[in-house]
């Protein structure tokens, strides 16, 4: 009786043991549920986003086109880049048989505007990717969490 006394306990010590294993219990539930809520719910995944912004376009498909960046949200930059190599498309650059005259790219505040003309007479066509970018400058090894909002073209007349 007495080894039954001391492992039970008596009645004042009894309820010690299974209230706090029944507050532990509650913490690891609440824990757990709250890990399983942040797996489900992505809480930790826009850290590393893409970039993001928008931009408005006036004569895709003529020999001048202007890109005007509306918002540039988490971006640092828009850039209007070829698509064949990446790279930034610069006043007098040539791609394909059009040669384009540029000006404002890359467009790194809201409102600013980049134009391009097409100054060889042909029928050629030429697509050019519009970038939101991360980083400190347009060049392909600068830039990061790029993504492409848009793509125009630029027609010779």
């Amino acid at each position: 009786m007495k080894l039954v006394q001391k492992l039970v306990g008596d009645e004042d010590e009894r309820a010690v043991s299974p209230v706090i294993g029944v507050i532990l219990m509650v913490a690891i539930t609440v824990i757990l549920a709250a890990v399983i809520a942040a797996f489900v719910l992505d809480l930790g995944g826009g850290l590393s986003a893409e970039a993001q912004a928008s931009v408005s376009t006036d004569g895709s498909g003529t020999d001048e086109v202007t890109v005007t960046a509306e918002s540039l949200a988490n971006a640092d930059g828009i850039a209007i880049i070829d698509p064949s190599d990446g790279s930034v498309v610069a006043d007098g650059n040539s791609y394909g048989s059009v040669a384009t005259g540029v000006s404002g790219n890359p467009l790194t505040t809201v409102g600013t505007e980049a134009t391009f003309t097409a100054t060889d007479s042909g029928s050629d066509t030429v697509d050019f990717n519009i970038v939101a970018y991360n980083g400190n400058s347009a060049n392909p090894d600068d830039r990061s969490g790029e993504n492409i909002i848009d793509s125009i073209s630029l027609e010779e007349s």
